[in-house]
């Protein structure tokens, strides 16, 4: 769909020459849409940069074979206000009061090169661009306005949408200098996102997982790397938690356990909580091993911890 671009004060004052009978289309049409129908997709931004899912990617066709073009991709506002969004705490996820909603006027934007990302790719002949489909999706977002390296800077809570750029250029400086040559300008509706630092919408965060090839992590029984590393550490804690019920049996004799537990290879803390139940006689101030047990019974009852020692101090570090 090729449109016309809207000139603000901190833009480009004069309207370039049109590239006719260019055509550009949306590859992944139908993956920008579903996030499109939840409201409103949202991309993070990040003093680093981060790199936007799902990409844009297109096809061109109608450019001259043996020309030099330059493809560009601009993330241009989508809105004069500053967006908010409100959940579905009132009437469910169905509700009509939740979602995206406008709070005020826009934040002055960035001066339009800031956001501007030229393909890296750029300058290319026309068979080059038509041969191969193009993808963005090395762009990434970023809400620092000192970025050094050239990331595309946005305001957070505020609306975008994606327009692509094809100049017929061999070479250029800048880019008052690239666009005084003949340009083709297109926008993809389906591409519009609010800037956010941290996801808003659970239906929007659950289709980047199911999508985004690299969250295979989050994929993986319904949970994250990090959730199943501590349900992990959560079952072993729960196996050496149930030793405590084994009360140790003493030969009448030797005042000595019958079968000493071997000594068990558990994490600190949790090491000392164990070495302790089991080993109330051992001497404070010198290394114990589990089962170890006092031979004069007379001197245990010294060597008790006072009230509360079990929950602030462990008897090895005594």
């Amino acid at each position: 769909r090729e449109l016309g671009e809207k000139m603000h004060s901190s833009e480009w004052v004069f309207q370039p020459p049109l590239l006719r009978g260019v055509n550009v289309e949306l590859l992944n049409r139908n993956l920008w849409q579903q996030f499109y129908e939840n409201n409103t997709s949202e991309m993070i931004i990040t003093k680093s940069g981060r790199c936007m899912f799902p990409s844009v990617q297109i096809n061109v066709n109608g450019l001259e074979k043996r020309e030099n073009y330059y493809v560009l991709m601009k993330i241009a506002p989508a809105s004069d206000r500053r967006h908010k969004y409100c959940g579905y705490q009132n009437g469910g996820e169905n509700s009509n009061m939740g979602g995206w909603s406008f709070v005020g006027s826009a934040e002055p934007q960035q001066p339009c090169g800031y956001r501007i990302y030229k393909h890296p790719k750029s300058p290319a002949t026309g068979s080059h661009w038509m041969d191969n489909p193009i993808s963005f999706n090395k762009l990434k977002l970023t809400y620092n306005i000192n970025d050094p390296n050239n990331n595309v800077v946005l305001t957070s809570m505020h609306k975008y949408v994606s327009r692509i750029w094809i100049v017929r250029c061999f070479d250029a400086k800048n880019y008052n200098e690239l666009f005084t040559h003949s340009t083709a300008l297109f926008a993809f509706k389906e591409t519009e996102f609010i800037a956010v630092t941290a996801y808003q919408n659970e239906n929007i965060t659950k289709l980047k997982i199911n999508n985004n090839p690299f969250a295979k992590g989050f994929r993986e029984m319904g949970q994250s790397r990090f959730k199943r590393k501590h349900h992990s550490i959560d079952h072993q804690t729960q196996s050496y938690s149930s030793l405590e019920g084994v009360p140790l049996t003493y030969d009448s004799e030797s005042n000595q356990p019958n079968d000493p537990p071997p000594p068990l290879r558990v994490p600190s803390p949790l090491k000392h909580a164990i070495i302790f139940y089991f080993s109330r006689g051992v001497e404070v101030g010198r290394p114990c091993n589990v089962g170890e047990a006092d031979a004069n019974p007379a001197t245990v009852a010294s060597r008790s911890p006072a009230p509360g020692m079990l929950e602030t101090q462990c008897p090895c570090t005594a």
